[in-house]
C-alpha cells in the first residue's frame, strides 16, 4: 500500500525476465539500451539475492528463456555484469534458439545496431532476420530461416521471364 492506494508490481525476478523478453521481441536502435540498463540495475542493486531457481522455473521451455539468455549472456560477455557461469549454463539449457554461431550473430547485431547505432542491413530484412534468429525451432533451422531473408527475391524476374516462354 502507498497511503491508501494498493500497489501491484512485479518481483525483481519477474521484472528481469519480463524486461529481457519485451526487449528481445523488437530490436530497437533508438532507446534499445534502456531495457538493458534496467536489467543491469535490477541485478546490481538488488538488496537480496536474485532467486534464480524461480526464474529458471518460469522460463523453462519458454521463448522468455531464450530472450533472458540472450540479454544476460551479452551483458556477461561484455563484462557489464558478472554472472556465475552455472547460471548462464542453466539458462542455455532452458532455451532452444541459440547455438554458438547463432549467439555470436545475435550479439554482433546487438552491438552493431543497438549499442553503436549502425544499420547493418535494411530495416525490414533486419527485423525478419532477428525474428527468425530467435525462433524456438533449434539453432540450425533458425539460421536457415534467418538467412533465407537475406537472399534477394527472384520471384519478379521469374514471373517476367515466364511471360516470354
Amino acid at each position: 500500500m502507498l497511503g491508501e492506494i494498493p500497489v501491484m508490481r512485479l518481483s525483481r525476478e519477474l521484472q528481469i525476465a519480463y524486461t529481457a523478453s519485451h526487449w528481445a521481441l523488437e530490436l530497437k536502435r533508438h532507446g534499445g539500451l534502456f531495457a538493458l540498463i534496467d536489467i543491469v540495475y535490477l541485478l546490481k542493486r538488488s538488496p537480496c539475492p536474485i532467486r534464480w531457481d524461480a526464474i529458471f522455473n518460469w522460463v523453462q521451455n519458454s521463448v522468455a528463456g531464450t530472450h533472458l539468455y540472450l540479454v544476460l549472456s551479452y551483458l556477461h560477455k561484455n563484462k557489464i555484469i558478472d554472472l556465475d557461469n552455472k547460471i548462464l549454463a542453466d539458462l542455455f539449457a532452458r532455451q532452444k534458439s541459440f547455438g554458438i554461431l547463432n549467439l555470436k550473430i545475435a550479439h554482433y547485431l546487438m552491438t552493431r545496431y543497438v549499442v553503436v547505432g549502425k544499420i547493418p542491413i535494411s530495416g525490414w530484412r533486419l527485423a525478419a532476420f532477428w525474428e527468425n534468429l530467435l525462433l524456438d525451432h533449434g539453432p540450425a533451422l533458425n539460421l536457415v530461416f534467418a538467412t533465407r531473408n537475406m537472399m534477394p527475391s527472384f520471384g519478379f524476374r521469374r514471373a517476367t521471364l515466364s511471360q516470354f516462354s
